[in-house]
């Protein structure tokens, strides 16, 4: 597994200091894309006149005629709005997203196949080794503004309403990257769900959430498997600890995803592999609570 001292380390056998964000950013398109690429910076100008401006001007005609998908983004979208957050041009980035708002893509998609899709893009750079960790980290930093931003200007809300249910979402204790429990939030917010979702909590942080607050769901976001030791223990003593008796807990994230079977490994009640599922898992679960335990919570 890779940590700070490997990190470093590397990038001196690189020659000595870090990859420039302008290199981040090429190697996104090249991962992205199967066939050659332009230097970044053309790739940049071109795709700012050939794309961006046109949908920012609604003039979608030519895609139409040829039978786009409109209802999702596409690739393109996805090489452009990567190399948007790698150098730092956050007006086009926002503007981009709400292009495709207005263009018809769900808030779902828009959370689930761009900004996650994205996140995702940048985790792989960092695996490797085409980016260090700081652009990755300020990556992820302007992923969550533009979340927050287009957050404010609402969205459809989810089919699948828990008013009244309550969670705890938070990262694995440890961990540093949060996008995943931001939009977690957002989603399970939006549906009716009462949340609490620190952006970093340890262990004993948990507990004392557990204890004051009564949670139907408490859902763990894990990227990295070296934070997966310890979670059984945490899960252990939060169950004992928390003020409901039959505390639902429901994990996910990138350890999970190839291995889906450690979720009951480390005890817990079920893994997702995305936020909508994990939307529809957690009410499943929860719906499973006895009238005895709702009259514990009373």
């Amino acid at each position: 597994m890779r940590n700070a001292s490997q990190t470093s380390d590397d990038d001196q056998t690189k020659g000595g200091s870090s990859l420039s964000q302008p290199s981040c950013a090429k190697a996104a398109a090249e991962s992205m894309q199967a066939t050659p690429v332009r230097p970044w910076t053309a790739l940049l100008e071109a795709a700012i006149e050939n794309e961006v401006l046109p949908r920012l001007c609604g003039t979608w005609s030519r895609q139409a005629a040829q039978g786009a998908d409109r209802s999702q983004p596409s690739e393109t979208d996805l090489t452009l709005f990567v190399g948007f957050i790698l150098e730092d041009d956050l007006p086009h980035a926002r503007a981009m997203a709400d292009g495709l708002t207005a263009r018809g893509v769900s808030r779902y998609d828009l959370l689930h196949s761009l900004l996650g899709a994205a996140a995702q893009r940048l985790g792989e750079l960092w695996d490797q080794d085409r980016c260090d960790m700081t652009v990755v980290n300020l990556g992820m930093i302007r992923l969550n503004q533009i979340l927050r931003d287009t957050a404010e200007h609402g969205g459809e809300t989810p089919l699948m309403r828990d008013s009244g249910r309550s969670a705890l979402i938070a990262p694995a204790p440890g961990e540093t990257h949060n996008f995943g429990v931001v939009v977690l939030d957002d989603l399970f917010t939006r549906a009716g769900w009462q949340v609490d979702a620190p952006s970093r909590v340890n262990s004993t942080g948990l507990l004392v959430l557990a204890k004051r607050n009564w949670y139907d769901l408490v859902g763990i976001s894990v990227s990295a498997e070296r934070f997966l030791r310890s979670l059984p223990a945490t899960i252990r003593t939060l169950r004992r600890a928390a003020r409901n008796p039959a505390l639902v807990v429901l994990v996910g994230g990138q350890a999970f995803i190839d291995h889906p079977e450690r979720a009951q490994f480390i005890g817990a009640d079920g893994f997702a592999p995305n936020a909508e599922t994990a939307l529809i898992i957690a009410h499943k679960l929860c719906a499973k609570t006895t009238q005895g335990v709702k009259v514990a919570k009373n």
